[in-house]
This record gives C-alpha cells, structure tokens and sequence, in this order.
C-alpha cells in the first residue's frame, strides 16, 4: 500500500489525536481544504481496506481505529 505524504501527514496528526480532530483543523494544519480532507481520508480508507485499522468520524472529529506503535510504523518508515 502506498499512501501519499499528504495522505501520511493526515494520517499522523489522526493518529497523534486520540481523542479526534476535526477537519477544519486538518484542514488547517495541513493547507488543505475541508473538501480535500474529507476526499484524502476516503482514499486512505480505501487503501487501509477491509482490515481492522481505519478512520473513523465520531462527535470529535475524525479518530484512528485499530493502529498502534508497531502498526503506524508500516505507513509511515
């Protein structure tokens, strides 16, 4: 699986928020628009697959699901 680095970038700050983020600090953080972020977390959704990590969108914003230390390394080295 090949994310991009924007993609890798939005997948780090979501990580690095367990508690959520919303997109329009995603947004903010990465200069990118809200569209843009809803559209790169679809397309990291759709490379992560069926398996058990994935983004999630609840009250807080956009939460990680199923990565830990080891599993984050695959992405992002």
């Amino acid at each position: 699986m090949e994310l991009t680095d924007r993609q890798l970038s939005i997948l780090s700050y979501i990580i690095y928020h367990p508690e959520g983020i919303t997109r329009a600090l995603l947004a903010k953080q990465t200069g990118i628009s809200l569209r843009t972020v809803q559209t790169e977390i679809n397309a990291i959704n759709g490379q992560l697959g069926s398996g058990p990590q994935y983004i999630d969108h609840g009250k807080n914003g956009y939460i990680a699901q199923g990565f830990s230390g080891r599993s984050w390394k695959k992405y992002h080295d």
